[in-house]
């Protein structure tokens, strides 16, 4: 049986029991030149390269917002809710701070993940909100139930 594979001199070999069997001389991209001398394989190598530039600089200000993970921390905790509200604090500025060892933790350098860790609560978590130097936990629907179990994730970059 023969497995079809490429050699670095640019020929296509057959691998069978015999040995190698050379395909093509070698392969089509190199046969062609441009007009301008160049091979079919440089024009690509030229092109992809000046496309690189243009994406990196088309996208170098949302580039600048990256950010290093300074401190990160994951958890649950249950929330005494009421039943028919939508939205609950989750955390306060001051609990944040103190969690994450800083005092400037804000909407600006803060990132706070939610999810559901109870199964049988049928709420879904949309997000996390920040308001007034708290974040809030925002439900599709009203709760429901007056207790609920959720997961946290914070990321901190400040």
């Amino acid at each position: 049986m023969a497995i079809l594979s490429q050699t670095k001199q640019g020929f296509i070999t057959f691998k069978t029991i015999a040995g190698y069997v050379k395909w093509l001389p070698r392969t089509l991209a190199s046969l062609v030149t441009m007009n301008d001398g160049k091979s079919v394989e440089e024009k690509i190598t030229q092109l992809n390269g000046s496309l690189a530039d243009k994406v990196t600089s088309k996208y170098s200000s949302q580039i600048n917002h990256c950010h290093n993970v300074k401190n990160m921390i994951a958890g649950q905790t249950i929330l005494n809710v009421s039943t028919t509200t939508t939205s609950q604090v989750i955390f306060t500025k001051a609990q944040l701070n103190s969690l994450l060892g800083v005092s400037n933790a804000s909407e600006v350098n803060t990132v706070v993940f939610v999810c559901n860790n109870d199964g049988s609560v049928t709420t879904h978590f949309d997000s996390a909100t920040y308001l007034d130097s708290k974040w809030y936990v925002v439900a599709n629907k009203p709760w429901g139930y007056t207790q609920i179990r959720l997961g946290y994730l914070v990321i901190y970059f400040g």
